[in-house]
């Protein structure tokens, strides 16, 4: 199978947007652990002061540095998407880095992506896994350093997506 496409800048960049979960799942890990143990120290100290002691409002003190500790780590989660995705768009625009078009060819034995600037060969053993998020699918390589290639729905029509996602899932596993 082979699909040259034409590149679209807004969606290239809303794409990216779809993968930047993976690439910060550190950052977005660590703020989902902290949302527990707020919840936890929360729930612990209202308990044991209905229950009459006292300790009660150390938990809810632990609860609300745990709560502050959310907002800060959420704070730079959000900062390190808009960074990446700024840095993003002036690379692109400024070392005219914007391709013509890419094309994705789905042979047996590797997936083939070629485009103006450059042709990547990878064996279908060397991704990761694969993702089906927001009519995307997502080919992962090394997704925590940004190496995750998108092909969208929108980009190959519902009929060609049903089947590269049909024959990916025969080649990562």
């Amino acid at each position: 199978m082979r699909y040259k496409i034409p590149f679209d800048l807004e969606l290239y960049y809303k794409q990216t947007e779809i993968t930047l979960p993976f690439v910060f799942s550190k950052a977005y890990a660590k703020r989902k652990e902290i949302i527990i143990w707020s919840i936890v120290f929360l729930v612990l100290g209202i308990s044991i002061l209905i229950g009459g002691n006292n300790i009660g409002a150390l938990f809810l003190v632990f609860s609300a540095i745990a709560g502050s500790n959310l907002f800060w780590n959420n704070d730079k989660y959000i900062e390190l998407k808009n960074d990446y995705m700024t840095r993003l768009k002036e690379y692109l625009e400024e070392e005219n880095k914007i391709p013509e078009y890419g094309v994705f060819e789905l042979k047996e034995d590797c997936l083939i992506f070629i485009d103006n600037f450059s042709t990547t060969e990878t064996k279908w053993e060397d991704f990761q896994e694969y993702k089906i998020v927001k009519s995307s699918l997502l080919l992962m390589r090394n997704s925590e350093q940004g190496d995750i290639m998108v092909i969208g729905e929108s980009e190959i029509g519902e009929l060609d997506f049903q089947k590269v996602t049909t024959f990916v899932k025969r080649k990562i596993k």
